[in-house]
């Protein structure tokens, strides 16, 4: 491998590192946000702090964002090869329902800094339970259509 040939595989090789890299640090505060908000469920934290929680948003939307600005740059590398791959457009699709679902959590998540999860309704722990769940069925479909890419 030549010149820009060689160049393209070197830049394309660095960004799918760092786009990794990236889903390891949001992976991991996503973990440490989950930890909390258990802690809260189980009544062992009544209420979880506001700053941590937004900064735990804050970092979670920072990884995403940076996810998808490594991705597009992936992409305009190789974007006939991705549209093309079925797998990219249903990955879309799970980033897609992330962000929508980043600003639903942003809505909701102040409600465990206010409330202790014993006092709330059952109808008030379902956009919870909902949010919480299209969040893992996105991140992990999103990293499995991932993978799936060459």
């Amino acid at each position: 491998m030549y010149g820009a040939a060689a160049l393209f595989y070197c830049h394309t090789t660095s960004m799918v590192l760092i786009h990794i890299l990236i889903l390891l640090f949001t992976g991991l505060t996503i973990m440490l946000a989950d930890k909390q908000a258990f802690a809260w469920m189980r009544g062992s934290t009544p209420l979880l702090d506001a700053k941590k929680v937004a900064a735990s948003h804050r970092n979670v939307s920072i990884g995403l964002g940076f996810m998808i600005v490594t991705g597009i740059t992936m992409f305009l590398g190789e974007s006939e090869e991705f549209l093309e791959n079925p797998a990219f457009s249903v990955k879309m699709a799970f980033v897609l329902v992330l962000v929508v679902n980043g600003f639903v959590i942003g809505k909701i998540s102040s409600i465990a800094t206010t409330r202790e999860y014993a006092s709330l309704t059952k109808s008030e722990k379902l956009p919870l339970f909902i949010s919480g769940a299209v969040s893992t069925i996105g991140w992990l479909g999103a990293i499995a259509m991932g993978l799936s890419l060459d």
